[in-house]
Parts: structure tokens; C-alpha cells; sequence
């Protein structure tokens, strides 16, 4: 089985491929040609039409990308309903309609030949100014699927892929699944729990932001769901906290991924391996190479932290029909990520935060990330996030925004937080309802230092 669609309707391998072949047709009946960019709408776990129709326009040579992207790099738009502008709109219901009942009757379709064809344009994940947008070709994906089904292993179980279908990680993670002949159940955050029971799901790529929404819809006191065997967490650093509760009432198996939407998975390890160190977010995959650079652009030792720069054939071309942000970012086929990180003998990945997020309080230099596990381990805070904002003299002080439990006694926040942090414990507390986070959830510290710059005015 290839699929199980949100309305529990079962697709056999043999019937997605002829879906995907009546929509190739159809789209080609109404001008689709090979080289266009389509937008569609495939954001989330659930909308089966949106990836069919993604996949069909592959099948005929046609870039798909997020409806985000310029209007001026569009040729095409996909979309639920009409909409107003120069770019042609195709009605995704229109083009559902082509689909005959008997699917054994549709003619197997051409499959565009070149494989340097741009098969999707993925958005970075745009935490701060605009998101940048990165093309990929069929044979790059191609490329990154089959490593990290060797570095990972194979994907031949029910899977649930619960953090963005036209997303780069999970764009990527359908395919990986289909590939190696797993059953892909598609399900919105809401049925996930009945659907992981009723379909017997076995794994779950996520965010920590929709794995605590999964944790908090299943029931605490009856152990992991037994067919669980893995989850795989992506996308940002996964609170202690939260993992232990995921571990009680979900699965036991946890996998944190760290990657990038320019160059795809990088490391990945079992939380339970890298809880003994601080910052590690995984062991770097076979043929992934990964640098430390020091100010002047060195490499630096293994252990000493630096702007990290990634290798290999996973690297994308730059980004899209933007030649000053690939110049900056993309260099000798290599990424700068914009992270902070140091790389250990042993190939564990280690990571200090965002070059553009650290802290710095008058020459020392401090995590985000390492300040929040900290605040997260003390049991009355739900939610932080840590961020630095300069005081009257230019320095940065040490600020945290806490979602809390009702009337919390904020003197005891501090003196935990100071048993642990020292000198490093927050300054000020911000006391919020949420934290912002955007959709692959990160946290947008932009907007909480928007807030406490009013705060501290």
C-alpha cells in the first residue's frame, strides 16, 4: 500500500501512479509544458490532491514551488480557488475532476527525460527578513533520498509525515518513504492519534512544535503506542522535558535530525546518545563533510566552535535567481550555514545557536539554545526562549520569555536558573501567552525583542 489518505481511503502503488499519470495528462491538455514553475499549496500533512498534483507536474518536467514565491518567477499557479493577478491559474478541483473512476484504464504517461530538471523550489525557513529560495534538481533529490536511506536506513514501515509536505524535510521524507516501499498515512494533527492506532503507524517525522501538540492529545498514563518504533524531530532543538513525556506516552526510539532546506539532512543520532552533551544535535551522515571556521575563514580544530560550513553532494545549486545571496552563502560547492557549531573527533555535531541569535554580554558570548534547557528543565515552565537586547549602553543583557504555569513564583525561576547559569541566568523575565514560532518551529526572536524593547521603555 502506498497511501492512506485522511478520509482512510487505501491507494495501492499501482493507483497512485495512475492518478499521477490522469493529472499529468490534464495538465498538459491546459499548456503545462516542461521548464514552467507552478505554485501549489501543499503545506500541510493531510491535502493528498496538492502532492498528487505536485507529483504529476514533476512527472512532466514542471518545478512546483510554495505560492509564496514572486508572482515575476511564476508561470503557473495551482490553487483551490481563482485568483486575482497575471500569473494563469489552474482550480485544483478542476483538474481533480480529470481523474476517471477506473484508474486501471488510464494510459501510462512520458516521464520527462532530463533529470537536471528543477523538480521543486524550497523556502528556508525564513526566521528572520524574508525566506530565501532554494531549487532543487530530480537528480539531487534523487541523490539526497538514497543517502539518507543508507545513512538512516530503509523506510519500508506506516509513516506518518507530520512536518510540512512541501517543505525541503519532508518533500524529501515522502519520497524516502515511497521509495523504499513504505505506506505514507496522511493525517492533520488532529486524527493523528485514532490514525496512528488505526493504521498501526510505525513512524513519524516531526517538529518539536507538532510533537508537543501529539503529546499533549494522547493520553499520559498508557505507555508508548505499540507500534511505534521511531520518531524522527527536526527542525529545532528538542527540550529534555518534552522528549522524556514523548518517550512515556509515544515512543520510546527518538531521533533528532539536523539539516538545512540548502543542503538537506546533515547529522542525526538517537536523543538518548546525545543527551550527555550539551549542544549535540548528531553525528555527521557518510559523505557530508562539515567545518568549523574561525574569524579569518580557517578551519578550526575539531572542538572549537566556528561558523559551520558544509560539503558534499548534497549542496544545492545557491538560490533562486538570486545571485547576491548565493555569493554570500555558496561557496567552492560549499554552504555556510549561519550556525554556530563545533565538530568532535568522534563525528558528533555540536551546536552553539545562530550566528545572528548569540548573545553577547560585553565580550562573552552566549547560546540561546543552552539557556533554554536550562529553563525548560524547571518543571513550572511550559515554554522559553532566550534572546539578548542591548541596555542603554549598547550591551546585550540576558532576556527570557516564559510561558508558565498559573501564578508562578518567579524569585524560584531565577535561583534554579542561577544554580545552572551563574552569571549567565536571564536578567529580565518576559512572561508570555506563546512563544512565536514560524511554521517549521523556530522560534522568531525578532518578535520578542520587539516586545521587550517595549517592555523596557
Amino acid at each position: 500500500m502506498a497511501l492512506i489518505r485522511a478520509d482512510n481511503t487505501p491507494l495501492t502503488y499501482r493507483a497512485l501512479d495512475g492518478i499521477i499519470d490522469a493529472l499529468a495528462a490534464r495538465l498538459r491538455a491546459l499548456g503545462a509544458e516542461p521548464g514552467m514553475t507552478a505554485a501549489i499549496p501543499i503545506d500541510h500533512p493531510d491535502e493528498f490532491p496538492g502532492l498528487a498534483i505536485t507529483l504529476a507536474l514533476a512527472r512532466l518536467g514542471i518545478a512546483t514551488a510554495d505560492p509564496a514565491l514572486p508572482p515575476d518567477m511564476l508561470d503557473l499557479r495551482c490553487l483551490p480557488a481563482p485568483a486575482t493577478g497575471d500569473v494563469p491559474t489552474l482550480k485544483m478541483q478542476d483538474l481533480w475532476a480529470a481523474i476517471p473512476p477506473d484508474l486501471a484504464g488510464v494510459p501510462p504517461g512520458p516521464i520527462h527525460p532530463d533529470a537536471t530538471a528543477i523538480c521543486r523550489v524550497f523556502a528556508s525557513s525564513g526566521t528572520s527578513g524574508q525566506p530565501k529560495y532554494i531549487p532543487a534538481s530530480h537528480a539531487l533529490i534523487a541523490q539526497r533520498v538514497l543517502g539518507q536511506l543508507q545513512a538512516q536506513g530503509e523506510r519500508d514501515d506506516v509513516h506518518i509525515c507530520a512536518a510540512g509536505l512541501g517543505g525541503a524535510m519532508g518533500f524529501h521524507d515522502i519520497l524516502r518513504t515511497l521509495f523504499a516501499g513504505g505506506t505514507l498515512v496522511l493525517s492533520d494533527l488532529g486524527r493523528a492519534p485514532a490514525a496512528i492506532r488505526q493504521h498501526g503507524v510505525n513512524s513519524i517525522l516531526t517538529s518539536p512544535l507538532i510533537l508537543r501538540a501529539l503529546v499533549a492529545a494522547l493520553p499520559q498514563n498508557q505507555g508508548p503506542v505499540p507500534s511505534m518504533v521511531e520518531i524522527e524531530v527536526t527542525g529545532g532543538k528538542l527540550p529534555t522535558p518534552l522528549r522524556l513525556q514523548a518517550e512515556r506516552c509515544l515512543c520510546e526510539s527518538i531521533v533528532e535530525v539536523y539539516g538545512a532546506s540548502e543542503v538537506h539532512v546533515i547529522a542525526s543520532a538517537p536523543t538518548r546518545l546525545l543527551a550527555a552533551r550539551p549542544g549535540a544535535v548528531g553525528y555527521i551522515h557518510p559523505g557530508v563533510t562539515v567545518e568549523a571556521l574561525g574569524p579569518s575563514g580557517e578551519v578550526l580544530p575539531p572542538g572549537e566552535t566556528g561558523l559551520l560550513r558544509i560539503g558534499g553532494p548534497y549542496v544545492g545549486p545557491g538560490y533562486y535567481q538570486d545571485p547576491d545571496g548565493t555569493a554570500a552563502a555558496f561557496q567552492h560547492g560549499c554552504f555556510l550555514t549561519g550556525d554556530l557549531g563545533a565538530v568532535w573527533p568522534d563525528g558528533c555535531l555540536t551546536l552553539a545557536g545562530r550566528a545572528s541569535e548569540v548573545i553577547n554580554t560585553g565580550g562573552v558570548k552566549l547560546s540561546p539554545s543552552l539557556i533554554e534547557d536550562v529553563l525548560l528543565a524547571i518543571p513550572t515552565i511550559r515554554d522559553a526562549a532566550a534572546f539578548g537586547l542591548p541596555d542603554a549602553t549598547g550591551i546585550d543583557d540576558i532576556w527570557a520569555a516564559l510561558v508558565t504555569d498559573p501564578n508562578p513564583d518567579l524569585p524560584a525561576i531565577t535561583a534554579a536558573a542561577r544554580a545552572r547559569l551563574g552569571a549567565s541566568t536571564p536578567k529580565f523575565l518576559l512572561q508570555v501567552e506563546t512563544i512565536p514560532r514560524n511554521a517549521a518551529g523556530k522560534i522568531q526572536r525578532d518578535i520578542l525583542q520587539r516586545a521587550a524593547r517595549a517592555r523596557q521603555g
